[in-house]
């Protein structure tokens, strides 16, 4: 064993107080394969979190060698986040997160793992249960997207939903596959642009006000299908100025 195994074992041993020898020598095995500011930064957060709940903060450091590579260091200050939130709360659901972290993300496409760790972030503070349902469901729903502008849009209107009403963010991040999949179905060939003026005005409604914008996409499909276009763009025209 090298001298900087040794330096991370006692440290090990230091913070993580009545963890087995097995477990930490595993624990010195993964991270001592990390590079040395990421190690750093993963037994900080998690010494942190052994104080309030010792068995997530060691589930948190057998997933990080796995997440880390996954995610940069400001996403994994972000994941971290979410599990020391929902420790707060349970421990079996932060321990559940951490457990399960590296497959998801694996699945989830590169450009949406830090949109996503920072809407399960914000939910988590509000809401265990929702941040934990919308990240396994995240890979799914990102799949059904066929849009990857879309996807962006979705993931960035949910955020700001987040900051007004946990349920609304996430009823609206679930609702988005089918939601969308209707409207291309059976409009005409001009779906695209009609679906990117739709997430535009669905955007609009959720920096103004809030919880409504859930309620207003999820009506879409009704209101756009069958719809001739100059009549939607009418409509359109209207809500945006009562939105202003």
């Amino acid at each position: 064993m090298s001298e900087s195994q040794k330096d991370l074992k006692k440290e090990l041993k230091r913070n993580l107080r009545g963890v087995g020898s097995a477990t930490v020598e595993s624990l010195v095995k993964k991270l001592s394969a990390l590079p040395y500011d990421r190690m750093l930064l993963i037994t900080d957060v998690s010494f942190a979190l052994a104080t309030t709940n010792l068995r997530t903060a060691v589930e948190m450091l057998k997933a990080a060698p796995d997440v880390s590579r996954l995610i940069d260091a400001s996403d994994v200050r972000v994941w971290a986040e979410v599990g020391k939130r929902l420790s707060a709360t349970s421990a079996e659901s932060a321990a559940s997160f951490f457990q399960s972290s590296a497959a998801i993300l694996e699945e989830l496409p590169e450009a949406t793992r830090s949109p996503v760790l920072r809407l399960i972030n914000k939910q988590a503070a509000l809401s265990a249960n929702t941040a934990i349902e919308s990240f396994k469901s995240s890979p799914g729903i990102i799949d059904s997207i066929s849009c990857a502008a879309s996807v962006e849009q979705i993931l960035t209107i949910c955020l700001e939903l987040a900051r007004h009403s946990v349920k609304h963010s996430y009823d609206l991040f679930i609702s988005a596959p089918q939601v969308l999949s209707q409207i291309e179905t059976h409009a005409n060939e001009q779906a695209r642009s009609l679906i990117d003026r739709a997430l535009v005005l669905t955007s609009s409604f959720a920096f103004r006000s809030g919880g409504t914008a859930a309620e207003f996409f999820g009506e879409l499909p009704t209101v756009l299908i069958g719809a001739d276009r100059a009549s939607v763009d009418k409509l359109f025209d209207i809500t945006e100025s009562y939105l202003d």
